[in-house]
């Protein structure tokens, strides 16, 4: 776990630079870096606030003397440490003077108590746990994987949690008694990062700890994703959506039972697989269609809909009345899949789409709706390349099934080149 950790942990060295400040500050400037160390950025007249209210009987220091010492930082209005400072200068708050140390998470735990609104609640609630470390490591626990576990959007939940995960992680010497958590933090950062090998070992050894919580749940889920075994990877789906459901935690459980649909189709499924499926692809639909996170409904009406269409050409020669319904439901979760700003989530809904009027010999349906979604897509400035080249791979398929006669996936396939190399 020490190794799985390390690159998120304090040095143990202390920088020069940071050595020299530490000896050679002006008090009122040594406390200004001790109470930006251990904040999330403070504004002058809160820095001065905090200053008097902890030290009344010394002068505050004096905010713009603080551009003298380099370790300071400007960003927004805020005024922060470098990050190569944080750890040591807190730590050495800590040690010397643990009672205002303690005192100042205090206030800043209050301070952020008042400001609760219900458009940031989730961003302070990460606020007060980064807080809380210094006063109740237990609750502080609670308040991270709580706050991970209901990210408070689906569209964004990846940046959302990567934020949390950076608090939780730099909290991590304040909370030695939960190291599984801070564990399965790292581990989430690798695999958001694409370091699989770290990712999957790192979710192994929290799954070990077999903790029936929340972060259990999502650590059966993700871990999951990166298994090669289909088997084990069923079983641990079964196990994170049965966990989520008693949990109620609502996305895991919707996108756990989302990945398991794909793990039932993958590899030339049979019959009960595919029966199987089906059956979790339309409760998911309904799931999600009563969920409070817009956000799910259009990723799993996809999923549903390619399930629908694999499971009835499965059985019988492609039908072109189902083949309209569902393009039907593709167009519309497409519109939602655009109002929530998913273009990744349109791309797949527009790739489905375009497979299933393919099939029919709709050559024509098909890339309009591609060439649609591309149209639309490129006013948003973002290139999701996987999805793109899922919709390249169709788009040559339909060139290839056609013949091209008016070069139009041709020239669909320029514009997708086009916008991958932007």
């Amino acid at each position: 776990m020490t190794e799985l950790l390390e690159a998120f942990g304090e040095t143990s060295a202390l920088e020069p630079e940071v050595r020299l400040f530490l000896a050679a500050a002006p008090s009122p400037v040594l406390r200004a870096a001790w109470l930006t160390s251990i904040s999330l950025g403070l504004r002058a007249e809160d820095l001065v606030d905090l200053c008097v209210r902890l030290w009344p009987k010394d002068q505050p220091v004096e905010p713009t003397i603080l551009d003298d010492f380099p370790i300071f930082r400007q960003a927004a209005g805020f005024i922060e440490l470098a990050d190569y400072a944080v750890g040591a200068i807190s730590s050495d708050f800590r040690s010397r003077d643990q009672e205002k140390y303690l005192d100042a998470h205090q206030i800043l735990v209050a301070g952020e108590e008042a400001t609760l609104d219900d458009e940031d609640e989730w961003l302070i609630a990460g606020r007060i746990a980064f807080y809380l470390a210094a006063l109740d490591e237990t609750e502080s626990s609670a308040r991270f994987r709580s706050s991970f576990s209901r990210p408070p959007s689906y569209s964004d939940q990846t940046r959302y949690r990567m934020w949390l995960t950076s608090l939780a992680l730099r909290q991590q010497p304040l909370l030695p008694s939960f190291s599984r958590d801070s564990l399965f933090y790292s581990a989430y950062r690798f695999y958001i990062s694409g370091q699989r090998r770290l990712a999957h070992d790192a979710f192994e050894e929290v799954l070990l700890a077999d903790q029936r919580d929340e972060i259990h749940a999502i650590a059966l889920h993700l871990s999951a994703v990166l298994e090669s075994d289909l088997e084990v990877r069923r079983q641990r789906l079964e196990e994170s959506v049965e966990l989520s459901e008693t949990l109620e935690l609502e996305v895991n459980e919707v996108m756990a039972r989302n990945t398991l649909v794909t793990t039932l189709l993958g590899r030339t499924p049979d019959n009960v697989s595919l029966t199987r499926a089906l059956e979790l692809a339309r409760v998911n639909r309904e799931k999600a269609r009563h969920s409070s996170d817009p956000g799910l409904l259009p990723w799993c009406t996809r999923t549903w809909a390619a399930t629908e269409w694999e499971f009835s050409t499965s059985h019988a020669p492609p039908r072109s009345d189902l083949a309209s319904q569902l393009i039907t439901e593709l167009d519309a979760a497409r519109d939602e899949a655009f109002g929530t700003a998913e273009l990744d989530t349109a791309l797949y809904i527009a790739n489905t789409a375009a497979v299933i009027a393919r099939d029919v010999g709709d050559y024509t349906q098909a890339m309009e709706f591609i060439d649609g979604t591309i149209s639309r897509m490129s006013h948003f400035g973002a290139r999701p390349y996987r999805a793109l080249n899922r919709v390249t791979q169709t788009l040559r398929s339909i060139r290839n099934a056609s013949g091209d006669p008016d070069q139009r996936a041709s020239r669909l396939l320029d514009r997708i080149a086009v916008l991958m190399a932007a």
